[in-house]
């Protein structure tokens, strides 16, 4: 048997982390850094479910040090629906 192909596996998880990306934005946040924001869709492979979908806000502030670009900070936020407590839904 051949060993798994490292790069077939590699491919197929950067295509899940390629999801639609919805409005991204690069607003001005300091004169030598900047700030990306954006929301992405994940849905998981194989399942039905369209609950099985995850919706994260993503940002990340990149800072300009000579030459180059340093990424100082990087957040991922899922965001979760929210609930109606019982007796408040509406008919």
């Amino acid at each position: 048997m051949n060993p798994p192909d490292l790069s077939f596996f590699v491919a197929l998880d950067r295509r899940v982390w390629q999801a639609p990306v919805d409005a991204p934005q690069l607003p001005p946040f300091a004169r030598d850094t900047v700030l990306l924001f954006y929301r992405a869709t994940l849905s998981h492979q194989g399942s039905p479910n369209a609950a099985a979908r995850q919706t994260l806000h993503l940002s990340s502030i990149c800072k300009q040090r000579g030459a180059s670009c340093v990424n100082v900070f990087s957040q991922n936020t899922l965001q979760i629906l929210a609930i109606p407590a019982p007796g408040t839904e509406s008919a």
